[in-house]
């Protein structure tokens, strides 16, 4: 799924347990065939590839509120690497997210232990 208005730049890859769904004109929603493509390296694709970005960036429409359209999107040229290496990809891509996480979870604790910290030192506990 890709918003097409406005904020250009945003793509999501929707679960398969997510029911049907309703979506504005402002999305557009791919399928793909998944013996071609995976979603998740279609996805970095949107976010990331240095070419892709740049046929989009040269393809939004719209002075006020730049836009692509279901077609721009689809005659966008993808490099489509072996499934394997997709596979792969995707693979390091979950151990990077999982990474992130870890990391997120981490940054909050030590924003715990840091206000913390201020706190007994405001106290005149150290």
């Amino acid at each position: 799924m890709s918003k097409h208005m406005g904020t250009c730049g945003r793509a999501a890859i929707v679960p398969d347990d997510i029911p049907t769904a309703i979506t504005t004109k402002h999305l557009c929603s791919l399928t793909l065939d998944e013996t071609r493509c995976l979603p998740e390296y279609l996805h970095a694709c949107f976010l990331r590839h240095p070419s892709v970005l740049n046929q989009l960036g040269v393809k939004e429409r719209g002075a006020v509120m730049p836009g692509l359209n279901m077609q721009i999107i689809k005659e966008t040229r993808i490099p489509l690497p072996p499934l394997d290496l997709q596979r792969a990809f995707a693979a390091r891509v979950a151990e990077i997210d999982k990474l992130k996480a870890l990391h997120r979870a981490h940054l909050a604790k030590l924003d715990e232990l840091f206000a913390s910290l201020q706190h007994r030192a405001f106290r005149g506990e150290l």
